[in-house]
């Protein structure tokens, strides 16, 4: 990534990333440590038997956050104390089901700030007495799945300006934006390998579901790829 990022540096631009991150919240009931329960190499131990936070699907429904307002301070608080730039704390849709969304900063930064932000999550949590997982499907009743936006750009190192705009009011985008999103496409399969690692993130890979099952894009259109 910083090899490419010097190449594009080297044309004038900058590359540029929002980020907006899905994950569940649960209270831990039981950690499920005891040694007939940890497992061995290659057999999974029993997971930690949790609790929901809030009742059913409540979609951007505020009032159920003063339940875990003091938990969500703290985790808040810590993210922007740790420089990362957290813009805003919404409630997703299945039940305890967060999305944290970040500012746009240029891209190894993005990078580092997922990375980031996700162990540290996990790590403030667990010593609140909940647990935080990120992955595609988790094993909870009635969840929906995690996913994210990843909201990307390209602007003039010199003047700031979205070298994605096109000057034509009439005209969606640049040629470059064009070709941007052409490499996206092309390279989709491929990328795969990085973008989705795991068979939890795979299955999630289905029509209709709100994640890209195909490669391709669309206006306004949030069950595309781009």
């Amino acid at each position: 990534m910083r090899q490419s990022l010097v190449e594009l540096h080297q044309r004038g631009l900058e590359h540029i990333v929002g980020l907006e991150v899905e994950w569940y919240l649960a209270k831990l009931s039981h950690p499920m440590l005891a040694m007939a329960d940890v497992g061995t190499s290659g057999k999974p131990g029993e997971p930690a038997l949790v609790s929901a936070v809030e009742h059913s699907f409540q979609y951007l429904l505020e009032s159920h956050n003063p339940e875990i307002h003091d938990l969500l301070r703290v985790l808040a608080e810590n993210l922007v104390e740790m420089g990362l730039p957290l813009r805003s704390v919404e409630n997703e849709g299945g039940v305890g089901q967060f999305e944290f969304t970040f500012d746009p900063i240029p891209a190894l930064l993005a990078a580092d700030t997922m990375i980031i932000f996700r162990m540290a999550t996990k790590q403030i949590c667990r010593q609140q007495g909940y647990i935080a997982s990120f992955m595609c499907r988790p094993g909870l009743q009635g969840s929906s799945s995690n996913g994210w936006h990843l909201h990307q750009s390209l602007v003039d190192r010199t003047t700031g300006e979205n070298a994605f705009m096109s000057g034509n009011s009439k005209i969606l985008m640049s040629d470059l934006g064009k070709y941007f999103v052409g490499g996206l496409l092309k390279h989709a399969n491929a990328a795969s390998v990085f973008t989705t690692p795991t068979i939890n993130g795979y299955k999630r890979f289905r029509p209709y579901s709100l994640a890209p099952d195909r490669a391709g894009w669309g206006l306004e259109n949030r069950g595309a790829m781009i």
